[in-house]
């Protein structure tokens, strides 16, 4: 078990020059570390970003020894295929909202998907609306869309599409102030789709995968599209993204996760070696994907999510525990009294909530207990399997 970890450590340590642009992939490719197929499946399917990996080899990939090649490239041909697919849901989830008269707005990486030039594996599609919009649109997804509205889990499903989640707010908080006043701008090439701004986008996706979902702290896939996303902003607004991400409560990581996104883009290679930062919630996330493949009972993917909150820090678990009491919680802003015509939708919300609470606080439990030993593993376990 240490040494598949051990290994894909060793693979995130190599492939991050490639990313960050400070070495050229064929110089990348024929340094590739000799570990196990295992290995390399392990690594793709944990960062999910075998498709922009493989762009940004090209030919190189042919230098790569037999066992990547053949991983790399069916991950990254499965990546490109639920990205064409994904790509044909926005289009029929535009179709959708001319029906009903509504203006969703796309979040994190679902505008990356709607630009031709990226594409990103995704596991979900994050759509905001106003609230008095969320039930309209639901009830058009299911009317007009195919899909049925899962109880427990709070989306929207249909055969071979990405599950859906709508939103009527943003999950925000930890101190980025830009985004309690939004500013949007109509998605090109649809007629109703929206976006945030390029400095919103940007903002939001950093407090997104580091603070709401710890695990994806560093997650290579999160970074290039962040990186992605910097693209779109100007100077000015890249100076504000800094200047926010510096004053935030959580600066030790957003600051980082930044700079880490920074790296990936053209005309911004580090001019050292980069500091995986990272690396120890990389550990937990290679070792909770073997201990805990997907298909496992619903209270092993919660429990993923939740682990990293206590390996990176004791305030983080702290933090994790208060979220539930503050308006940090992404339940509380269902918490209120709806217009007569939305009972139906809060009592569905609610429904799900109580089935969802009890495993929560349960992983939670949980999560300390195999936190505090993914702790032990990393320090302790994984240096004496590579020899340090």
């Amino acid at each position: 078990m240490s040494d598949r970890i051990s290994e894909c450590l060793r693979l995130r340590q190599w492939v991050i020059p490639l990313l960050t642009r400070s070495i050229e992939p064929n110089e990348w490719a024929e340094s590739a570390p000799r570990v196990s197929r295992d290995a390399w499946i392990l690594f793709f399917a944990a960062e999910t970003f075998a498709w922009p990996l493989a762009r940004r080899l090209g030919d190189s990939v042919s230098l790569l020894p037999a066992d990547a090649q053949t991983a790399l490239t069916n991950a990254a041909r499965l990546e490109m295929q639920r990205i064409m697919a994904a790509r044909a849901q926005l289009d029929a989830l535009d179709h959708v909202a001319a029906l009903c008269y509504v203006q969703p707005i796309v979040l994190k990486g679902g505008v990356a998907l709607a630009d031709g030039s990226h594409g990103f594996d995704l596991g979900d599609l994050d759509l905001m609306l106003a609230p008095h919009e969320v039930e309209v649109f639901g009830r058009a997804l299911v009317e007009h869309g195919g899909y049925h509205y899962n109880v427990r889990k709070g989306h929207y499903y249909a055969d071979g599409a990405l599950p859906i989640e709508l939103q009527d707010k943003l999950e925000v908080g930890h101190g980025v102030k830009q985004l309690s006043e939004l500013h949007t701008q109509r998605l090109s090439k649809y007629d109703r789709l929206c976006r945030l701004s390029p400095m919103g986008h940007v903002l939001y996706m950093i407090q997104h995968s580091t603070t709401k979902h710890a695990l994806r702290r560093g997650h290579l896939r999160d970074v290039l599209l962040i990186g992605s996303a910097l693209d779109a902003c100007s100077t000015w607004e890249l100076s504000a993204v800094e200047s926010a991400v510096h004053e935030s409560p959580m600066a030790h990581v957003y600051v980082p996760m930044l700079e880490f996104a920074r790296a990936t883009r053209v005309g911004d290679a580090p001019s050292g070696v980069l500091v995986d930062v990272f690396r120890p919630i990389a550990a937990s996330k290679y070792a909770t994907s073997v201990w805990f493949p997907r298909g496992s009972p619903p209270l092993f993917p919660l429990l993923l999510d939740q682990i990293p909150h206590f390996v990176a820090s004791s305030s983080d678990g702290w933090r994790l525990a208060i979220g539930y009491l503050t308006t940090g919680n992404p339940e509380r802003s269902h918490w209120y009294w709806p217009p007569l015509a939305r009972v139906s939708a809060l009592l569905a919300r609610a429904v799900g909530m109580v089935i969802r609470t009890p495993y929560r606080m349960l992983a939670l439990a949980m999560a300390a207990i195999v936190g505090t030993y993914i702790r032990l593993f990393y320090y302790l376990v994984l240096p004496a399997a590579s020899g340090k």
